[in-house]
This record gives structure tokens, sequence and C-alpha cells, in this order.
């Protein structure tokens, strides 16, 4: 079977949800391509058809991830790729922030409860830059 050949928009959306490494929101995608929601909903539709895509869920929670076709097609190419994202929202987060991302991501009730500076709410004046005061 010949390898598909992908046009620069299908090839960049698919290493887009291949990196994320989870499954992905179309809008998450339209921050991170130049192209339109209705250009890159019609890019994601072929790439369903092709097989490339499975989607899950439908209207607002749709979500679509890479099947084991679109890692064959773009394998090689990944292993030079950029390091992959911290999370799904295709965001790269550095070494020094993850313990941070990880924290917030602990359901409320098993974070440790933290506390701040009364008087810093007490001398608040709205519309005053900190250091002008």
């Amino acid at each position: 079977m010949p390898t598909p050949t992908l046009s620069h928009r299908h090839d960049a959306l698919l290493r887009l949800v291949l990196a994320a490494g989870a499954p992905v929101q179309p809008g998450a995608l339209e921050h991170s391509l130049p192209a339109s929601r209705p250009t890159i909903n019609r890019a994601l539709r072929d790439l369903l058809a092709a097989g490339f895509l499975e989607k899950m869920g439908d209207g607002r929670s749709t979500r679509y991830a890479a099947t084991d076709a679109a890692k064959a097609v773009l394998g090689g190419a990944l292993a030079s790729a950029a390091p992959a994202p911290a999370g799904p929202g295709l965001l790269q987060w550095s070494s020094a922030v993850l313990p941070l991302v990880e924290a917030l991501r602990a359901p409320l009730g098993t974070r440790t409860p933290v506390g701040f500076e009364s008087s810093f709410v007490n001398d608040y004046i709205a519309n005053q830059p900190y250091c002008a005061a």
C-alpha cells in the first residue's frame, strides 16, 4: 500500500494532534495554526475520513486523537521533533513549572490551604499601582 501524501495543512494538523499526546479540542488547534476554525474543521473531517484521526464526543466536547495509521505515516519524522507538550492544551511547560502544573491538576480537597497577608487586602486602593503608593 503506498504511503498517502498529506497536504501541508493536514500534515501540520496531524503533527499537532500527535504531539499533544492526548485527545485535542479543535479550539486548541485553532490557536496553534494560522487557519480559521472552519478550515481546521474541514481538515479534521478529511483526516477522520482517511482514518488518521479518531473522534471522541460530540458538539462542544468533541476531541480528536491520532490513530495508529497516523503514527505509522509520521512515525520517523516525530522522533526528531521537539519534545511533546505536557498536556492536552498544546502548551510546552518548562521543567521548573511542572511541579506547579501537577499541583494545580490535583483535586481541590487534596491541596494544601494557603493564606494571605490581610494588610494587602485592607490597604488596597482600586486603580492605583502598588509602586505609586
